[in-house]
């Protein structure tokens, strides 16, 4: 699904929603001079929000010539990636398989859509791209915060000192045995998890799955959890 069709649908929803919401508020006087507006706008993030919004404006003349006007304005807003249109279906739930789709692009849109916080928890890192989107989302003032399996911090290839390097918050985990996740959320609101490592044998040699859901409810169990491994992590 293109940009071209994700758009109108989403503002249409929108739309309706802040429709609702003038009924439900307005009297049957102002719901007749309520007017509305439907704007949508990219920013750099490539996340493109909609806003829906409504004016309305009631005149009561006295029996002098008085006149009372009083405007409310009430904004609805929503964001939606349109690289990832299955997130905002009605499952929200984007699945993606190593092979024959590119997994990585997923990941990376998902990082650079990011507007206030990514939490990592992975097992091997070695991928450069997400490496690069991870200390592209902290240079522009996201809070990203990583754990990293210890046993893989030191293998070939590892993100790990250059992650540490560049200025972000990176522990290697305290578990005795293995720490085997493979998840991230972003903005407490998107979780990614799967199969997948963040690794090149990952994306071009094996059979893995990623899934990415849009629910907050799961995204504040996945926080949790992140919580409980960086309380014991080492830096």
């Amino acid at each position: 699904m293109n940009r071209s069709v994700v758009v109108p649908v989403v503002l249409l929803l929108i739309g309706l929603f802040a429709g609702l919401a003038a009924g439900l508020t307005l009297s049957p006087r102002e719901r007749v001079a309520t007017t509305f507006t439907t704007t949508a706008t990219a920013v750099s993030t490539r996340v493109l929000t909609a806003t829906a919004s409504y004016t309305v404006t009631s005149t009561t003349t006295a029996t002098q010539p008085t006149t009372l006007t009083s405007t409310r304005t009430v904004t609805v807003t929503t964001s939606i990636i349109p690289e990832i249109p299955q997130l905002y279906n009605h499952s929200g739930v984007a699945v993606c398989f190593s092979r024959p789709m590119v997994c990585e692009s997923m990941l990376e849109t998902l990082i650079n859509a990011a507007q206030r916080r990514i939490l990592v928890a992975v097992y091997v890192f070695t991928n450069d791209r997400l490496a690069n989107a991870l200390i592209a989302a902290h240079n522009r003032g996201v809070d990203v915060k990583v754990v990293l399996e210890a046993e893989s911090a030191e293998i070939r290839g590892s993100e790990y000192q250059r992650l540490k390097e560049a200025g972000l918050d990176i522990r290697l985990d305290g578990n005795s045995a293995l720490m085997h996740h493979k998840f991230m959320v972003i903005d407490d609101r998107i979780v990614a998890t799967g199969s997948y490592n963040w690794s090149g044998a990952a994306e071009e040699a094996n059979d893995e799955n990623l899934v990415a859901i849009l629910s907050e409810d799961v995204a504040k169990q996945f926080v949790e959890e992140f919580d409980r491994l960086w309380s014991i992590a080492s830096q």
